[in-house]
């Protein structure tokens, strides 16, 4: 496939859709100018369209309209690529965990099996891509359970997944790591996002989604 074929769609959270971009006496500015999905579509030369919304979830959630299983309905069609990176917020808004044969879209396994089958109804085609979140320092053992739970589901549907929590270099556990790629602990800088990106583009090679 020619690189200017390639169409990537994003489908994420506030990791997908901005980055820090500094820091104003102790609180960090962030900007939607620079992001992972632009850094692809510069660093590939193909079409990468955004679909990332701060604060969403993968499930569904009473008093929110914007989780993933309602959003990837509306993505346009023509994608030879979806990535799909997330787990952040259903673990820190309370999403239930639930269990692997779920089909229900307001738990974290069930809202899963909805969206890669919805995906590949979609766009049947595609390489549809998962990828993890990265490590936290708080509530370690939920976030453990959640990035369990998608390595689960993806190897019960056939899902390349990219595990950014385990081998993402991003834990900001180690206070150097922290202060260069993600300082406030969830969000990821120029540094982050760079690294980031290289590893992203370093599966889309290794899954065949590049085509070279």
């Amino acid at each position: 496939m020619k690189k200017q074929e390639l169409v990537i769609h994003c489908l994420g959270a506030s990791n997908t859709r901005s980055s820090i971009c500094g820091k104003d006496g102790d609180r960090f500015l962030y900007t939607q100018e620079l992001n992972y999905p632009a850094l692809l579509q510069q660093k590939l030369g193909c079409t990468v369209r955004n679909y990332g919304v701060g604060g969403a979830n993968i499930a569904r959630q009473e008093g929110r309209q914007d989780s993933y299983v309602e959003r990837y309905p509306m993505m346009e069609e023509g994608a030879n690529v979806v990535l799909v990176q997330g787990t952040g917020n259903d673990v820190a808004l309370g999403v239930p965990l639930g269990t692997l044969s779920d089909t229900v879209d307001t738990t974290y396994y069930g809202a899963l099996n909805t969206l890669v089958d919805g995906l590949y109804a979609k766009y049947p085609r595609a390489f549809i891509l998962l990828i993890t979140g990265m490590t936290r320092e708080k509530d370690r053992e939920r976030y453990e359970q959640y990035t369990a739970a998608m390595l689960e589901v993806a190897r019960l549907k056939a899902v390349p997944v990219l595990d950014m929590y385990h081998h993402g270099l991003m834990n900001p556990c180690i206070p150097a790591i922290k202060a260069l790629r993600m300082p406030d602990g969830a969000h990821m800088t120029l540094a982050g996002l760079e690294l980031y990106t290289a590893q992203i583009i370093g599966f889309l090679r290794q899954v065949g989604a590049l085509g070279d």
